[in-house]
């Protein structure tokens, strides 16, 4: 009796690591560079804001240190903000839920810290 508990408690440790394993996903992070960068804008519903060059380093920092989750949901919208890059020879456009690059498209699904952020650098 006490070996088939052992053997039950042990597979039921296996099917819960096996199923952490499977579902967890970190959290990710961005990492832009500033060479090649032309502007940044800051879009919201109503109005648009050009960052000047000098402050591409900071913005980049502090985005690239946004955490966002590779996560498809329903959300049809790019959120309240998001931010345009526009590099060289791509344009990116971030938002709260997606992520859109000149060959495609991928989920990113922020936390209300990402409304936080443009809207600070948008008041700066």
């Amino acid at each position: 009796m006490k070996y088939k508990m052992k053997v039950l408690i042990g597979l039921v440790l296996i099917v819960f690591i096996v199923l952490i394993v499977l579902f967890y996903k970190p959290k990710k992070t961005f990492s832009f560079k500033s060479e090649g960068l032309e502007k940044i804008i800051l879009i919201n519903e109503n109005s648009e804001k050009e960052l000047s060059n000098d402050d591409f380093e900071t913005f980049l920092n502090e985005l690239n240190n946004q955490k966002y989750k590779s996560k498809s949901t329903n959300v049809k919208t790019k959120g309240s903000f998001f931010i345009e890059l526009r590099y060289e020879n791509e344009i990116i456009r971030i938002g709260r839920y997606t992520t859109e690059y000149e060959s495609g498209s991928k989920p990113t699904l922020f936390n209300k810290s990402f409304d936080e952020f443009v809207e600070k650098w948008f008041k700066m």
